[in-house]
């Protein structure tokens, strides 16, 4: 039995759970990234966001409306019942946004976060949000 309190378990079991998901789905940020350069968004800041989750769920339904998202889960949750190796699986949205606005509305929400978006990512980085677990994490990774 561990002696470490059920929040530090619960704190170091989220932060794999965003770890892996980012790792995990790092191309699909990457793109998200780009296609906001493209679009011409500064300092794009590219977010992934756990659609089963209370929160991510309440923040994609926002962003996607209630009807996508649900037949987005619903339909991933089909697939993982013939998939019996997806069983961790989780319905996932991507999507990027530029700094500056994220520079405000973030931290709205995730105050624990204002530190990331203090001021923008050095040159060669890019800032990545992870939402899922009941929370929110950012990495930084070299910019692509």
């Amino acid at each position: 039995m561990s002696d470490a309190p059920a929040d530090e378990h619960d704190d170091a079991w989220a932060t794999a759970l965003r770890d892996d998901l980012v790792e995990s789905n790092f191309d699909a940020l990457v793109a998200a990234y780009r296609e906001a350069l493209q679009a011409g968004v500064a300092d794009p800041v590219a977010f992934l966001v756990d659609c089963e989750d209370p929160i991510g769920n309440e923040i994609a339904r926002a962003w996607e409306g209630d009807e996508p998202v649900r037949e987005a889960i619903a339909e991933a949750r089909a697939a993982r019942d013939d998939d019996e190796a997806a069983t961790e699986a989780t319905t996932i949205l991507i999507r990027a946004f530029s700094f500056s606005d994220c520079r405000e509305e973030v931290p709205a929400v995730f105050p624990y976060l204002a530190r990331s978006f203090a001021q923008p990512p050095a040159a060669g980085q890019m800032l990545l949000v992870a939402i899922a677990a009941e929370g929110a994490a950012t990495f930084t990774s070299a910019a692509p």
